[in-house]
């Protein structure tokens, strides 16, 4: 009797170990899981509303994690045609914040590198709670379960799957193996090489997270160019008092920015633009994508008033981008929400910013900056002096900054001075030093939230001449190109953005 029950307990040990290996690896024999549904696309994402325009399957051989890895594999159906498939790789978090949000637990797979010319993997992700927003409209049925989407590109040809996996794969398990990449990773202790590993990652996940963009058609017919001369959120503490950000997810934008489809650069403020666009996703439900970037414009004269034994003051201009990003607004709630950042889809060329002085004033001396994350290590500027005669009138506006006479120079670093008085300047440059011009060269161009190009300068009451006093005004240019990477990945300008701008202080 002993040996009975030894010989129950060994069987029953192994049958124990057998559906424990089964929990982590989904065999073809478990045909409840085995099948996902799809569609492809012919280049461009089309609506998706009902089940029959599920027209491929993907067949799901084996599926789980092994050694810390995601692995699935299995074949995928196309007119009769199966194709094999067969990928494992590293688990991340998603980066998509209405996913957080919504506590859809949801994951992607960076897969390791995949050897098939024919076939790249644009996205492989797990949601332990699906996401209704996110959805396929045919797929709305799914809320709630456990389920997988993959993208692949096939030559020209897009084939997307999104299905049900529940119990296929352990959530608990996902969520032990898994890594977590955001730009908050990066700090000033960060090697150069740990840097890198961390950028390459993240625009892993990135890519992954938005696979889709790149397959939605932008409609530039129907562009709207906003006008004006408005000032919006000029102090921080307007900034900060700013409404719910579900229903004004960037300060001081309207909703409907976030809903209107199409593309809108906006320079109707005298302080910031911004350039958006607008496109349903998933496509065919009344979600919306948008690709968006504000900027500021920086133009500070002297700060404090120049007093009787002050000679000099400081000044500075700058080209900022502050918000940059892809945001979801879910038409069901009507709330909007961050999507993910780095879009790399919207970009600001040919920057340059400039200021004028008064013409008593000359320029004393200068300091270049930038930063243009995503561009060459070392920046190449454009740098030009602005002559024009001292103490002569040579217009306002327009007629003023076409009215200086500009010429390169050179910079050994990023800070350069010149001359106190008016005869030197003369001497050296054949006129008055009143302007200078700083812009950044191709391929150096702004594209995300932090990128900049401006100066800090001082201006000098010339030492040669009588000091002038009463009101002053140092006036801002502002010029830069729009340009927006369209279906086709080609980089189209959308428009030339001037802006003016003036500052005023008083000298005694």
């Amino acid at each position: 009797m002993l040996k009975v029950i030894k010989r129950l307990l060994v069987s029953y040990g192994s049958v124990l170990l057998l559906l424990i290996f089964f929990s982590n690896h989904v065999s073809a024999e478990d045909e409840s899981k085995k099948v996902l549904s799809g569609v492809k696309y012919d280049g461009v994402l089309h609506e998706v509303v009902t089940k029959e325009d599920l027209d491929i399957t993907f067949n799901i051989e084996s599926i789980g994690i092994d050694e810390g890895l995601f692995q699935i594999k299995g074949t995928y159906t196309d007119n009769q045609n199966k194709h094999d498939l067969n990928i494992e790789g590293e688990i991340y978090r998603s980066n998509i914040q209405a996913l957080i949000d919504s506590n859809a637990n949801p994951y992607i797979v960076i897969p390791n590198e995949y050897v098939n010319n024919n076939i790249e993997i644009l996205s492989i992700s797990l949601e332990e709670n699906a996401y209704k927003g996110l959805l396929l409209p045919a797929n709305y049925d799914l809320e709630g379960s456990a389920i997988i989407k993959i993208a692949l590109k096939i030559q020209s040809d897009i084939y997307y799957f999104e299905d049900i996996i529940e119990n296929a794969v352990s959530f608990d398990e996902l969520a032990s193996y898994s890594k977590t990449v955001k730009n908050s990773d990066i700090t000033n202790k960060t090697t150069e090489e740990e840097r890198e590993i961390i950028e390459g990652k993240l625009e892993e996940v990135k890519r992954s997270d938005s696979w889709f963009v790149p397959f939605i058609k932008t409609n530039f017919d129907n562009f709207e160019r906003e006008e004006g001369d408005l000032s919006i959120h000029s102090t921080l503490e307007e900034e900060e008092s700013c409404a719910d950000p579900r229903y004004e997810p960037v300060c001081g934008m309207r909703m409907s920015n976030f809903i209107n489809i199409g593309s809108k650069l906006s320079t109707i403020y005298s302080n910031m633009g911004f350039y958006k666009d607008t496109i349903s996703y998933p496509t065919g439900s009344d979600h919306r994508i948008t690709s968006f970037m504000k900027w500021t414009y920086i133009g500070n004269g002297p700060s404090n008033d120049l007093i009787e034994t002050d000679n000099s003051g400081s000044g500075s201009v700058a080209l900022r981008v502050t918000d940059e990003g892809r945001y979801f607004y879910n038409a069901e709630t009507n709330e909007a929400t961050y999507h993910s950042e780095g879009t790399s889809l919207i970009r600001l060329e040919n920057a340059e910013v400039q200021v004028v002085l008064p013409k008593e004033y000359i320029i004393l001396e200068v300091e270049r900056f930038a930063d243009v994350q995503n561009g060459p290590t070392n920046i190449d500027y454009i740098s030009l002096l602005g002559l024009s005669p001292f103490g002569k009138f040579i217009g306002i506006g327009d007629t003023l900054f076409s009215a200086i006479d500009y010429e390169p120079t050179v910079f050994s670093s990023n800070y350069k001075s010149f001359h106190k008085n008016v005869e030197d300047n003369i001497l050296a440059f054949g006129n008055a030093l009143r302007s200078f011009k700083n812009g950044l060269d191709k391929g150096n161009n702004l594209t995300v939230a932090g990128d900049q190009v401006g100066f800090r300068y001082s201006m000098q009451i010339p030492e040669d001449r009588e000091r002038k006093t009463g009101s002053a005004y140092d006036n801002f240019r502002f010029n830069f190109d729009v340009y927006h990477r369209d279906f086709y990945g080609k980089w189209n300008l959308i428009d030339n953005v001037e802006r003016k701008i003036v500052d005023s202080y008083w000298v005694y």
